[in-house]
């Protein structure tokens, strides 16, 4: 059995070769010259911990340090890069690894681990593949969507990421048959609708606060007219088609980000602005407006989501992949002046 499981060890590492999973920027060597002169470069204390976290996440896995690293250097930001720190190290809360961040603030050694491809399970599996593969077919309409309503792109796609993996896990047949080969998205049609699975009944309340100036939850000027109808348009069938369209995806992604909008309004004006916290949003729009209650540190959650052999819950799925850096070329973190 030894034997055995030394060559399933050897046949995944020569796969993963093959397939460039391990195609990390230099070697080992390479990667830890490389941050012994960066830190020497650094001055400043916050700088050389986050580099110190990264290091040490790059012995558990190396892939997703070096995306976070690339994050690191497009934004210099030390706050969104601790929290992606902090949630990369879900996947290992059974290790050492919190104890070994811990010791970065006096520049410990490290005590290398057994690694795996990524902090997040769920970017292993073929379904993640699949909307790796269909979600830049849609970078334009998404970002024309963030440009018209002011909501990061980067958001509007972590909501929908849960609703495709789910839909992706409970469909397999089709999945298999036609979403996979062909690197589609999913548009649901029953119940939940589009891409995102937005509800109907959610989307004639989004249409109902955008046109309301007297509502917490309004979502600004210029947002009623995006949504419009004409004055032949029978409004539950326009809404549908507006909501199924599986050829081109804009009102989808506009209905998603105006309830983003929405809700962060809302709870702005409750004293309680959730802008900076894309996993209590995520959980939201997989609850619906009936359940925003503005408070305090909000928690994520929502409808349990099975992805591989991993079970996570809506808002901690669309939270996961904000900040695993997955797709940040594309849709990159917002810049905060």
């Amino acid at each position: 059995m030894i034997f055995a499981g030394i060559g399933i060890l050897f046949s995944g590492v020569f796969l993963a070769q093959q397939w460039g999973l391990l195609n990390i920027r230099g070697s080992i060597d390479e990667r830890n010259s490389f941050f012994q002169n960066l830190a020497q470069r650094e001055t400043d204390t916050t700088r050389n911990t986050i580099l110190c976290k990264i290091r040490v996440l790059s012995e558990y896995s190396p892939l997703s340090a070096s995306t976070f690293l690339d994050v690191y250097g497009q934004t210099g930001d030390g706050e969104l890069l601790t929290t992606m720190l902090s949630i990369g190290a879900r996947r290992f809360e059974r290790t050492d690894i919190l104890s070994e961040y811990e010791r970065c603030t006096s520049a410990s050694q490290y005590i290398p681990t057994e690694s795996v491809i990524t902090a997040f399970a769920w970017s292993e599996t073929p379904e993640w593949a699949t909307l790796k593969g269909a979600f830049p077919k849609d970078v334009e309409v998404i970002n024309r969507v963030a440009l018209e309503t002011g909501v990061p792109a980067r958001l509007i796609v972590a909501s929908a990421v849960p609703e495709q993996l789910r839909f992706f896990n409970s469909n397999r047949e089709s999945y298999k048959r036609y979403f996979e080969p062909l690197k589609l998205l999913g548009t649901l049609s029953q119940f939940s609708l589009g891409v995102t699975g937005i509800k109907p009944e959610t989307a004639k309340r989004v249409e109902e606060y955008a046109n309301d100036m007297s509502s917490p939850y309004y979502a600004g000027d210029g947002m009623a007219v995006l949504i419009g109808y004409g004055p032949e348009d029978k409004h539950d069938a326009e809404l549908y088609a507006r909501l199924t369209d599986a050829h081109d995806h804009y009102y989808q992604y506009l209905y998603t980000a105006l309830y983003l909008k929405e809700i962060m309004n809302g709870w702005e004006s409750a004293g309680f602005p959730i802008d900076n916290n894309p996993g209590a949003l995520v959980t939201l729009f997989n609850l619906g407006f009936d359940k925003s209650v503005p408070k305090e540190n909000p928690e994520t959650g929502g409808a349990p989501v099975t992805v591989g052999e991993s079970v996570y819950t809506f808002g901690q799925l669309g939270e996961e992949f904000y900040y695993s850096g997955e797709l940040a070329d594309l849709f990159p973190y917002p810049v905060y002046e």
